[in-house]
């Protein structure tokens, strides 16, 4: 093997590393964003994965980084999770994204370059925050079998504020549904049904400062929902009643 193989070789291996790194950084961003609540995020988890798309990354890196920030700031207030930046990794990740863009300005010369080794750095730094940030999400007390709901105190704020009872909370370890018959079930449906719609009314006469407490509290009782269907499924599948 030649020197000039040797070269590519070895330059392809680098490549493929810084690669293989940054998927795995993704990766973490995206993963912080799918623990969010879909009323807490403002981007979806797979719109992170656009920065794979070389050139559009430049700028795309902006809105992941504005996008995350918004989202996990809705979820910790939504979690009543204690956090004194209310844009949790915002002023962090704009800063790296602007020596990131610094960082490819040649004419620059070797401001660029130190440019684009801070940027480096300071990614390590605001990928160390989000994965911190993203297992604060998972140490919140949330609703057993519903991802990403509130805590069991914004349930019980959001029932004190529209007198209508926070939902059946299905623990695998102490849980009735399996015990109910098809009909029950039915009627369980129908009353979460009533629920469901009486809500949605409440939400468009609420307060803006009620607006999250209802939204997770409706997302709960949907996902209630479609544990009954999915429960009465699977009683008509083995011919039970």
């Amino acid at each position: 093997m030649d020197s000039i193989t040797t070269i590519r070789v070895v330059a392809g291996a680098i490549v493929v590393s810084v690669l293989v790194v940054y998927i795995f950084y993704i990766l973490t961003l995206s993963r912080a964003l799918s623990k969010c609540s879909p009323s807490s995020r403002t981007m979806q988890p797979a719109m992170v994965w656009l920065l794979l798309v070389p050139f559009v990354n430049l700028a795309w890196e902006f809105r992941v980084v504005m996008g995350l920030a918004k989202s996990l700031g809705n979820e910790f207030r939504l979690r009543n999770i204690p956090n004194d930046d209310p844009q949790p990794g915002m002023l962090l990740g704009i800063t790296m994204c602007t020596f990131g863009a610094c960082g490819i300005l040649h004419f620059l010369g070797f401001l660029a370059l130190v440019a684009y080794m801070v940027h480096l750095v300071l990614l390590v730094i605001y990928w160390a925050k989000i994965a911190e940030f993203s297992r604060r999400l998972d140490q919140v007390q949330v609703i057993t079998g519903i991802p990403n709901a509130m805590p069991l105190r914004r349930l019980d704020q959001a029932q004190a504020m529209t007198g209508i009872p926070s939902p059946t909370l299905f623990r695998e370890e102490n849980s009735t549904l399996h015990d109910m018959s098809l009909e029950e079930l039915a009627r369980s449906r129908d009353a979460q049904t009533d629920r469901l719609g009486k809500l949605k009314n409440e939400r468009q006469t609420a307060e803006p400062q009620h607006i999250g407490s209802l939204d997770a509290l409706i997302a709960g009782i949907e996902q209630e929902i479609r544990v009954f269907d999915e429960r009465m499924c699977t009683l008509i599948a083995e011919g039970r009643s």
